[in-house]
């Protein structure tokens, strides 16, 4: 889609954005690191931060040095030299990479409302109690797509007359 500006001249540059943005995100991302992780709350993933990140650093900085003393003299590496800065590397990734993996999991969900008892209220006088089915899904739709119940808090509200199995069949 092309901007339309007519006579106006836009005022955004691709330059002072390339610029600008990368530094504020990197100390948002420290920011929001530092608080979520170490000042609120102390948990795995701030150990996993507190030695994966210095073991990557190490042994990425100790191979590259290795690998230019090594590369100008050359000299062929022993395997030590090689096999320890790459399993500090190899750790360290794995160590980030879990605790990348515990904040993507510990993202704030909605409340569940597992093992309670749901009333489904049809449009007939009749009501029914159906045990276990509030999972704190999205609401209700039918295999044609249109919306048949909706869930607030511990009660599924039928928008028109299903049955009990037609929606479990949604669950």
């Amino acid at each position: 889609m092309k901007a339309r500006y007519g006579l106006e001249t836009s005022a955004l540059s691709i330059a002072k954005t390339l610029i600008g943005f990368p530094p504020r995100l990197l100390f948002a991302l420290l920011r929001r690191i530092i608080l979520r992780y170490y000042l609120f709350d102390f948990n795995v993933a701030s150990v996993y931060m507190l030695c994966g990140l210095p073991l990557f650093l190490f042994g990425a900085l100790y191979g590259l040095v290795n690998f230019i003393k090594y590369g100008s003299s050359h000299v062929p590496a022993p395997t030590g030299t090689v096999v320890i800065p790459t399993l500090m590397i190899i750790l360290g990734f794995q160590l980030l990479l879990a605790a990348i993996s515990f904040d993507v999991a510990n993202y704030p969900k909605k409340k569940d409302t597992l093992g309670s008892t749901c009333k489904l209220r049809t449009h007939q006088p009749m009501q029914m109690s159906i045990s276990n089915i509030c999972r704190g899904v999205p609401p209700c739709v039918n295999f044609s797509g249109k919306l048949i119940c909706e869930i607030s808090g511990n009660t599924v509200k039928a928008r028109q007359s299903i049955s009990a199995a037609a929606l479990a069949i949604c669950y």
